[in-house]
């Protein structure tokens, strides 16, 4: 009588471990599809759920769309869609059988691995990331649940390791257990793919939702930009940098000598400018993101930025101005002082020989001009285009959003039939 009041208490607690441990990977998937449409489609975050992830001192966002929150390419919550998929897996498996020693070890190992993950994710939210995803903490409950209800439903009689020695004798002894394995296997392989597309489509969608907010950003951009009144420029004393000086089309650029985006500016202005030979001409003016001296920028840099700048405007009546910049222009990293004297080196150019071109003191006065003139255009950053008087937003926009503009000054000064 005793016995079989033990099995049925035995038979009760697998049921509710069996039941709590299919809830929990429904959870989780649940979860994690979610995370990953959240993490691809930025429509998605708009939603009541989304509100809710970020409830109160969680960011969602944060964490689920930042730089940690890709893995191997693949976002982490793709990896949680794919483990929980695989202990509901086992679980129908094991339904099916069993006495199986072997499914009893992959369901250990297998929420184990999951539950020890937590750790350096939450370390991660902790001291990297310093934010937390409500829903991302759930699953982590999740995991922590599933491993204790895997150890109640498995266990049994057995103690832990005795789980596993079963597990290694029935796959030596059953030649079945060869063919579980093999289902197993296929299974995550199948799993882990389909993840992998459907993280494919989102992404794919993503890029398109991109490309059409992009559009929608540049339309609105450039009917700013035509609505625009435009502003007297004074280009006084400034040689042309490149293009024709007798061009009526004139881009002033606000540039800072220590700025990768300008870098990467400069070939696709050249590139546009040559398209349209004689009709274009950019002028630079410096604007030097160091509050050493930028008054409108907060906090003092190295001011090495300034000193170059104070260089090439020395420069601007040498043949050797350009040569100047340019050389600087396509170093790669931060500003150093060797790339500066590299520079001066190679123009044949010295402190003295400097001196006599432009006093210090006048070039400081140009310096401070120019980075004044530039805040009569709200300048934010560089690099800054003036075109014809009128300023498109601040950095650098697709080269062919600042073709469109060139054209159609072009097309203005000149005529459509030019």
């Amino acid at each position: 009588m005793m016995d079989a009041h033990v099995e049925l208490n035995k038979v009760r607690r697998d049921r509710i471990a069996f039941g709590g441990l299919v809830f929990l990977s429904l959870v989780g998937i649940a979860l994690s599809l979610y995370l990953l449409i959240i993490h691809y489609l930025p429509a998605s975050r708009d939603s009541v759920l989304f509100q809710l992830c970020s409830v109160g001192a969680f960011n969602c966002d944060r964490v689920n769309s930042g730089q940690y929150s890709v893995f191997l390419g693949l976002p982490i919550a793709a990896y949680g869609l794919v483990f929980y998929f695989f202990v509901l897996f086992i679980l129908i498996l094991r339904k099916a059988h069993l006495e199986s020693k072997l499914l009893d070890a992959f369901v250990i190992i297998s929420s184990a691995a999951a539950a020890i993950a937590v750790f350096p994710l939450f370390a991660l939210s902790t001291f990297v990331i310093k934010a937390f995803c409500l829903y991302c903490v759930i699953a982590w409950l999740c995991n922590f649940a599933i491993f204790g209800l895997s150890l109640a439903l498995v266990r049994g009689e057995d103690n832990f390791f005795a789980i596993f020695r079963g597990a290694w004798k029935e796959l030596r002894e059953n030649p079945g257990a060869l063919h579980c394995i093999a289902v197993i296997v296929l299974f995550l392989v199948v799993t882990y793919s389909g993840t992998s597309f459907l993280t494919a489509m989102l992404g794919s969608n993503r890029q398109y939702a991109n490309l059409q907010q992009n559009m929608r950003m540049e339309e609105q951009a450039f009917d700013e930009y035509v609505r625009r009144r435009p502003v007297p420029m004074d280009i006084a004393g400034l040689p042309v940098y490149y293009g024709d000086p007798s061009a009526k089309v004139t881009i002033v650029e606000y540039f800072n000598f220590d700025c990768h985006v300008c870098r990467s500016a400069a070939p696709i202005i050249k590139s546009i400018i040559d398209k349209y030979p004689g009709k274009v001409r950019l002028f630079l003016k410096h604007y030097p993101l160091d509050g050493t001296c930028n008054k409108y920028i907060a906090g003092r840099g190295d001011g090495l930025s300034c000193r170059a700048a104070l260089v090439a405007i020395a420069l601007q009546k040498s043949p050797k101005h350009r040569e100047y910049i340019e050389y600087i222009m396509t170093k790669k990293g931060h500003l150093k002082r060797e790339t500066v004297l590299e520079a001066l080196e190679k123009i044949d150019m010295n402190a003295d020989k400097l001196r006599a071109l432009l006093d210090e003191k006048i070039a400081i006065k140009i310096l401070e001009s120019q980075i004044d003139s530039g805040e009569k255009f709200k300048i934010q950053g560089t690099p800054s285009f003036i075109i014809n008087g009128k300023i498109i937003p601040t950095g650098l926009p697709p080269a062919r959003f600042l073709e469109r503009i060139i054209k159609l000054e072009i097309d203005l000064a000149y005529g459509e039939q030019q």
